[in-house]
């Protein structure tokens, strides 16, 4: 069987394992719709080419290839190495590959249409040793764009005992798609099995941040509208930054307190949550602390002067310490913005309970980065040892916007990939935790973590996939969308 060498890889689909008498994993089936991220699995990625000349999504409606993973191809995409990989281990819990000891065959059920090129199908070993072994090709005439088609593959050949991935890249040029909704390991009459049945799922929050809000609720901007996009895009939560102000007394209070408490009603009427937003990363300094914990106690106020449904019922807060200059400045200034940003979230905590509130945060998700020798990078030095950053603020706070701010909802460096960690840590440690997308653009938004330099068409899409996989993801209650404007302005764009 031929092998090949290997080239970047683009995308990845959980996979459904079962142990076999002996212990041995053995692929039963993978359910691309709804197995995104079983324990014993990777999940779809697709990454190494634009969106605008390779476009990946998981299909709800409206086509034929409804439940499964559609990959699009334009007619100036690469010639080569354009594709996706079937991880078949989960990275996170060092995983083993599968044995494939006495299984004859690989099915896909595929469908599409490759145009002018030709889609092959690989398996890569354990290790991968820079090779991939060749089962086969499919040609435009062996596919259709309408009707699902099982095909197999021999492994008689290929010489494998184990696998740790199937890999479908398309050769050639032209405009082409195809989709996979199934794959499975099986002996020569297994072609016609099912996919597995659809795993539970669960409804997922939406959250927007919203900013200027004076602007709103002094009538600059029109608070139907959002109100109105709100409902169109089915948002649960809202994180309304704070029109907040220093009083006469010294005190904090807020602008158009009227016009908030009206805002508030209508938002609670409509089924959303509301949480008072703020953050500043010179709040993090100790000598500060007594600037953010006034603005809680001014939410605090208001909320008591105000009936059930023009409250807030949670808090917010934006600080990002990691913005300071002294984060970089060496290893103690950094563990002494680390102390005093903890301390602040842990009176913050008790400060918005007490007032009957949830508290909230919004964190970066490379928190949880490690060095190359698996060594956290981030963390809280103690006498007793090394607390990791991520963990420690996860013990604090009740729900996370994890800053997950990239340009595709699957694949290495993905939303997803970005926030395993935290979903992992959420479900354990009870934290409800929010992957969020970015779609504003300017000098201030990094190159390659934005939706908004793309079509509002392509940002749907991502977030419908988002949306589905995220439903059957353990420790995530949903997504989050940065920020109104430029995600109402993308979609206005496409009208």
């Amino acid at each position: 069987m031929q092998r090949i060498a290997m080239t970047t890889c683009f995308f990845s689909i959980a996979v459904l394992c079962m142990a076999t008498a002996q212990g041995a994993a053995v692929i039963e089936a993978i359910s691309f719709d709804t197995s995104a991220f079983s324990a014993n699995g990777g999940f779809y990625t697709c990454t190494g080419s634009r969106p605008d000349k390779l476009q990946d999504s998981l299909i709800t409606a409206g086509d034929p290839a409804c439940g499964a993973w559609r990959l699009q191809l334009s007619a100036d995409a690469p010639a080569k190495g354009v594709g996706g990989t079937i991880s078949l281990v989960d990275s996170r819990r060092a995983g083993k590959p599968v044995d494939i000891t006495g299984q004859t065959h690989l099915y896909l059920r595929v469908l599409g249409e490759p145009g002018g090129r030709t889609l092959r199908v690989e398996l890569i070993p354990e290790g991968g040793e820079g090779v991939s072994v060749s089962l086969g090709t499919l040609s435009s005439g062996e596919l259709d764009g309408s009707t699902w088609q099982v095909k197999g593959f021999s492994l008689n050949e290929s010489g494998l005992k184990t696998a740790s991935e199937i890999r479908v890249t398309a050769e050639g040029e032209g405009k082409a798609w195809f989709a996979l909704n199934a794959a499975w390991f099986g002996g020569s009459g297994d072609g016609s099995r099912k996919a597995l049945p659809a795993a539970p799922k669960k409804p997922i929050r939406k959250a927007m941040w919203v900013w200027k809000s004076k602007d709103i609720l002094a009538g600059k901007m029109s608070s139907e509208h959002l109100l109105s996009f709100c409902k169109e895009q089915a948002i649960t939560d809202i994180f309304w930054q704070l029109p907040n102000r220093k009083l006469e007394n010294g005190k904090r209070g807020f602008w158009y307190i009227d016009e908030q408490r009206a805002f508030n009603a209508a938002v609670h009427r409509a089924g959303i949550r509301m949480h008072a937003l703020d953050g500043d990363p010179e709040f993090v300094w100790r000598k500060n602390h007594h600037k953010v914990l006034e603005i809680v106690e001014a939410i605090a106020r208001f909320n008591g002067e105000c009936e059930p449904q023009e409250r807030y019922v949670a808090v917010h807060m934006d600080n990002e310490p990691y913005v300071l200059k002294e984060w970089k400045a060496g290893f103690e200034a950094q563990q002494e913005i680390i102390r005093d940003y903890l301390d602040l979230n842990r009176e913050l905590r008790r400060k918005v309970n007490a007032a009957g509130m949830e508290y909230g945060v919004d964190i970066p998700f490379w928190w949880d980065s490690v060095d190359g020798k698996g060594r956290r990078v981030y963390y809280l030095q103690t006498d007793s040892g090394q607390k990791p950053l991520l963990e420690a603020i996860f013990e604090i706070v009740q729900n996370a916007g994890i800053m997950s701010y990239r340009v595709r909802a699957t694949g290495r460096n993905g939303v997803i990939d970005c926030c395993l960690t935290e979903f992992d840590l959420g479900q354990r440690m009870g934290v409800d935790v929010f992957s969020s997308v970015e779609t504003s653009v300017g000098e201030r938004v990094e190159k390659g973590i934005t939706f908004g330099v793309y079509s509002g068409e392509y940002l749907l899409s991502q977030l419908d996939t988002l949306e589905r996989l995220l439903a059957y993801q353990k420790g995530c209650v949903g997504m989050a969308i940065h920020d109104y404007y430029s995600f109402a302005g993308m979609l206005e764009k496409q009208r």
